[in-house]
């Protein structure tokens, strides 16, 4: 009867233990990115090596990178975030004003993350190939400078269809949770 009575408790815990999908919850949990509010953004996701949130935008999704918060002594922050924006940009204005030209950087749609002060705008390709375009200027984000080009230049790349402004509804400093 011991015998019985210990294997039926021994088959009730293997049992109970089988039933228990925490361990099995937690790998399903997808990791999330949380703005200042504390507003969901949506899932971490990762696109040619660079982590980041995907934005659909009518047809066209695309990954908005985000980075590590970095302060004046270039120190990087450990738990928060803000969205990565291309170094430069080049823009078909000699006066760095307009959309820039988007390349092949980032998302299944081709985007560049470009940043005005405390205000990241991520700019959206056209669908269809690269076309021949006229650059007259680029921009610098890290020294907040814009230098126009002796002559114009002409470059492979894509119009802007559609622009996200980011910060607007997803204000930073962002983190990541579950």
């Amino acid at each position: 009867m011991k015998r019985y009575l210990v294997g039926l408790i021994v088959l009730l815990c293997a049992t109970a233990s089988l039933g228990d999908d925490a361990s099995h919850h937690f790998r399903r949990r997808p990791v999330r990115v949380f703005d200042a509010n504390g507003a969901v953004v949506g899932d971490l996701t990762v696109f040619n090596t660079q982590d980041g949130v995907a934005f659909t935008v009518g047809d066209a999704v695309t990954v908005v990178p985000i980075r590590r918060v970095q302060d004046s002594s270039h120190r990087f922050s450990a738990t928060d975030f803000q969205w990565a924006t291309a170094g430069g940009a080049r823009y078909a204005s000699a006066d760095c004003s307009g959309d820039p030209i988007v390349d092949y950087r980032s998302g299944p749609r081709s985007s560049v993350p470009v940043r005005r002060g405390t205000e990241a705008v991520v700019y959206i390709a056209v669908a269809g190939p690269m076309q021949l375009l006229t650059v007259r200027s680029s921009s610098n984000a890290d020294l907040g400078t814009c230098a126009a080009f002796a002559s114009p230049q002409q470059t492979l790349g894509y119009p802007v269809a559609a622009q996200i402004v980011v910060t607007r509804d997803h204000p930073e400093p962002l983190h990541i949770g579950y």
